[in-house]
């Protein structure tokens, strides 16, 4: 069952995983961006990217730069029989 969507999108990255956890979808999501799959973060900014909360401090900005987008989405009992294929997430920030 999924109850925690990973999502990272940017003009050249995307990452959409599904987890069991909320700790489980933000290992993952801080896996990504401390990647080489992650090309919109450079690495001597990934360098200082040593927990969650650093990442959830870059991606506050990056959001409101529009430079790229970052979060864990609980999405408990939502989907429980819908298939990670089948889920689409769109999200907008408005400044």
């Amino acid at each position: 069952m999924v109850n925690v969507i990973a999502f990272f999108n940017s003009k050249r990255s995307r990452l959409v995983s599904a987890h069991k956890t909320v700790l489980e979808a933000q290992k993952a999501l801080l896996g990504f961006v401390k990647s080489p799959e992650c090309k919109d973060i450079p690495d001597s900014t990934k360098e200082n990217i040593n927990t969650y909360d650093d990442l959830v401090e870059l991606a506050l900005n990056a959001a409101l730069q529009r430079s790229w987008d970052a979060f864990v989405l609980p999405v408990k009992n939502l989907l429980a029989d819908v298939s990670l294929e089948e889920v689409c997430v769109e999200v907008e920030f408005v400044s």
